[in-house]
């Protein structure tokens, strides 16, 4: 059954309720098992992905793309800050860089340890690029949010890197395939100047 971490679900469920009266109505808008199951589960606990699959549509239906988005980017700045993710963003920036490419190369493990049985993701790493892929979702777990919260993950990473993002998502293969791909792209004159820190 696809499951998340119950760490991602807390951060998640602090996150829409950080977004004041419209996270607020989000969470009120849901079955309030669905709740239960989000604020009751523990850090290293594993919960149904649908619980926080529901909590991601309503919010996104109440605030749209635009503000999905940005509220996921702020969860993404802040699960770097947690201790279950600590370990594994410092070694990656101390092995890769403070760099594009070196801090986005840590999304497939991030997924690896907070998600059971939703698919597989790849990162392919170029000079001017990244492209995320999801493969082998499996069906009834590949919801629009899923997508769009990785989208949102690639936009803070290469913004914590200094560089101005341009993020485009490919989901036709979503429900018919359960794949998704993200493409990130940055300039290379940002690159540079973070080069030079």
């Amino acid at each position: 059954m696809p499951s998340f971490c119950g760490m991602i679900c807390q951060s998640g469920f602090a996150a829409m309720r950080a977004e004041g009266d419209v996270g607020a109505r989000a969470i009120a808008s849901i079955d309030p098992r669905c709740v239960g199951a989000l604020t009751g589960v523990t850090k290293l606990g594993w919960i149904p992905a649908l619980n926080m699959h529901t909590l991601n549509r309503a919010f996104l239906d109440l605030a749209g793309e635009s503000r999905y988005i940005a509220m996921w980017k702020r969860h993404t700045l802040g699960t770097s800050e947690l201790a279950f993710f600590q370990g594994l963003f410092a070694s990656a920036i101390r092995i890769f860089g403070k760099t594009p490419m070196g801090l986005t190369r840590w999304i497939g493990r991030a997924w690896d340890v907070t998600t059971r049985d939703h698919g597989t993701v790849t990162v392919t790493n170029t000079d001017d690029r990244v492209l995320v892929r999801l493969t082998g979702c499996p069906d009834g777990a590949c919801h629009e949010t899923l997508a769009l919260s990785m989208k949102a993950t690639v936009i803070a990473l290469l913004e914590m890197a200094g560089c101005v993002a341009d993020v485009d998502m490919d989901t036709t293969s979503l429900a018919t395939q359960g794949s998704y791909t993200i493409v990130g792209r940055w300039s290379e004159a940002v690159i540079a100047a973070n080069d030079r820190r």
